[in-house]
């Protein structure tokens, strides 16, 4: 089996990967000081109640695209997620999107694993995805 990286998928899979972490709810930080403000602990609560929701409406795929990249696809669970760049708890669907790459000719596409039986994402390249519920991304 051959595997090919590109400094892109080396960063286009550390940016899924730090989503995945964040949301299977892992999370890294540190406070200093010898209190927390009480802007702090409201938000320290939020994100903690982000977590704790239910699972959002089903698993997804996640394909993406890049130039002089093969197609690749994975999969994530339906979780909430909270992005620390707009302090708002989101979807699974709705994190991936909001950090997918906008670089030239890159896209970003997202279905539900259930509307995409037998959907093959090992393959070398990876398939389209049938039903696509969310894209972004210049080559989209």
């Amino acid at each position: 089996m051959e595997f090919r990286t590109s400094t892109y998928s080396l960063l286009l899979g550390g940016a899924i990967l730090s989503g995945a972490l964040v949301l299977t709810g892992c999370s890294s930080g540190s406070t200093s000081g010898s209190g927390v403000s009480a802007s702090a602990s409201a938000l320290a609560a939020a994100q903690n109640a982000c977590g704790q929701r239910p699972s959002t409406s089903g698993d997804i795929y996640v394909r993406t695209i890049a130039p002089g990249v093969l197609p690749q696809a994975q999969e994530l669970a339906s979780k909430w997620g909270w992005d620390s760049t707009t302090s708002k708890c989101l979807t699974s669907v709705q994190y991936v999107i909001a950090n997918a790459p906008q670089t030239s000719g890159a896209c970003t596409q997202v279905a539900y694993v259930a509307d995409n039986p037998g959907y093959h994402m090992h393959a070398a390249s990876a398939p389209k995805l049938k039903h696509v519920i969310a894209e972004t991304g210049p080559a989209c």
